[in-house]
């Protein structure tokens, strides 16, 4: 038979109430702070990154200096090419210059040694002078104001007969750089021997005088043999 007996804490343990203490301790308190500022600040750089940064730095730096140095030296290149190029251009034509002038004076001698007629004219030899102080070669051709027409003009010259002919047998001398000087002899117009002057000219030019000699007188021969009109009727 149940119990009338009201509940009570003395009868039912399971409604004790047990007190609960919402105050923490200061001890406490201050850990929890310690932990939420772990949480938000962040930890400090080290010692480490610090070194590594200025590695980094350095590498760099010594990297733009050896960028800059092949650079230079590239560009040192470039500029002696440039040099050794415009050289070997002036060469090229320093020596073709002076090819055209050897081929030029070649055909001359070929045909002024090969003259006969004397009424023809006479080719003109070019005299090549290389250059000096860095410059280049210079051909030079004689003027033709100056130059005998043909190989009559140029013998007369042994005997000038007029002032013209006088300027043109030294301007030949001259030209040609004949050197007419003998031992004790002065200056170039002292004494001036205008019949060496023609023998030195005519073998520069390859002029060979027998055969304009030879020419005028097979020519007097054809003259005596042609038979006069009327002759012997």
């Amino acid at each position: 038979m149940a119990s009338n007996k009201p509940i009570t804490a003395e009868n039912n343990p399971s409604s004790i109430s047990i007190p609960i203490n919402t105050k923490q301790s200061p001890q406490t308190s201050a850990q929890a702070q310690t932990q939420q500022a772990a949480l938000i600040t962040p930890p400090p750089l080290t010692t480490t990154t610090t070194t590594t940064t200025t590695t980094s730095a350095a590498s760099l730096h010594d990297s733009l200096n050896e960028a800059k140095d092949t650079l230079t030296e590239v560009m040192d290149l470039v500029y002696e090419s440039r040099d050794i190029n415009d050289e070997v251009k002036a060469l090229l034509s320093e020596l073709s210059r002076e090819t055209r002038a050897t081929a030029h004076n070649t055909a001359a001698l070929i045909r002024n040694s090969g003259l006969r007629n004397p009424a023809l004219p006479i080719a003109p030899i070019m005299i090549y002078r290389p250059g000096g102080g860095g410059g280049g070669g210079v051909v030079e051709t004689p003027d033709p104001a100056l130059w005998p027409r043909d190989a009559e003009e140029f013998y007369a010259l042994r005997q000038p007969g007029t002032e013209r002919e006088g300027r043109m047998v030294r301007y030949l001398v001259r030209f040609y750089r004949v050197d007419l000087r003998r031992d004790g002899d002065g200056g170039e117009d002292e004494g001036f021997d205008a019949e060496l002057a023609v023998e030195m000219v005519e073998n520069v030019l390859g002029l060979r005088e027998e055969r304009f000699v030879d020419f005028r007188e097979r020519g007097r021969m054809s003259r005596r043999l042609v038979p006069v009109p009327g002759a012997g009727v």
